[in-house]
């Protein structure tokens, strides 16, 4: 496959927005450590050790649902990864509270009719909603009884009925716009090596853009010199390359933070062609 020819000049709107992306590549990795932090050091061990190692994104969906509902306490998110929250309000949760909050989020208004669209979140969305608040509720694993009215009220037919039709207007083209990304071609990755290149040699040396540029351009480089995912490259460090004795044109590098290496032998040495 021959690589795309890329253009003569580079607009800066494509260049910041691979910048942004790899910066927020970068951010993402460091919230996921320092929410893994919290959730392992700040979380103290309550009665019941429910809430031990309670991701802190489930916890701030919690505290919006609680101030959904009406809760007279206004809790925090702390108040609620401590376990702060009484076992007796988190009972009083119901399924048609549950599916209310869920449909202002997809539907924007608490009671969706029938000519109403889902265009506000999707699906997967709205799981991850009804999971963060499943966390939380004293009686996770029993399913709902209409009856008897208890039991995990994330369980209930009507909540994980209203997830499914959401799907189904995905499905009709009817819902929120998606937000997944797919993998970049091999004519794409080439083209954006060529933009940063040419922005790299047309901004000033001194500034701070030509800074951004020659960073995200190292990055994405190396990236492609070690066939790694671009979370792996930016756990990269310094000490992980070194020289190559046998041939002096290349150097070795080495990637630790692959989620698929378990035990340090799963991490061989990369070689880089200078």
């Amino acid at each position: 496959m021959s690589p795309c020819p890329p253009p003569a000049t580079a607009p800066d709107s494509v260049v910041g927005a691979l910048i942004g992306i790899v910066d927020e590549a970068a951010a993402q990795e460091e919230e996921t450590d320092s929410s893994t932090m919290v959730a392992t050091t700040d979380v103290h061990v309550t009665r019941n050790n429910r809430l031990s190692g309670a991701p802190k994104i489930y916890a701030t969906i919690m505290k919006k649902f609680l101030i959904f509902r009406g809760t007279p306490i206004p809790y925090s998110v702390d108040d609620i990864l401590r376990g702060f929250v009484p076992d007796d309000e988190l009972l009083k949760i119901t399924p048609e509270e549950v599916k209310e909050f869920l449909s202002e989020k997809a539907y924007g208004i608490r009671d969706p009719g029938n000519s109403d669209l889902p265009t506000s979140c999707r699906a997967n969305t709205l799981v991850v909603y009804k999971t963060a608040i499943s966390f939380f509720v004293p009686r996770q694993s029993q399913p709902w009884d209409n009856i008897t009215r208890i039991g995990n009220p994330t369980r209930c037919a009507e909540v994980n009925s209203l997830v499914k039709k959401v799907k189904k207007f995905e499905v009709r083209k009817q819902g929120a716009h998606p937000q997944s990304r797919r993998p970049l071609e091999y004519a794409e990755f080439i083209q954006i090596l060529e933009l940063l290149k040419i922005n790299a040699h047309n901004t000033t040396a001194a500034s701070q853009m030509t800074k951004k540029v020659l960073k995200t351009l190292s990055l994405i480089t190396l990236q492609w010199h070690t066939i790694s995912r671009i979370d792996d490259v930016c756990h990269f460090r310094i000490d992980d390359l070194t020289n190559n004795p046998p041939f002096e044109f290349a150097l070795c590098c080495q990637l630790r933070w692959s989620k698929t290496i378990m035990e340090e032998r799963d991490s061989p040495q990369k070689r880089i062609i200078l």
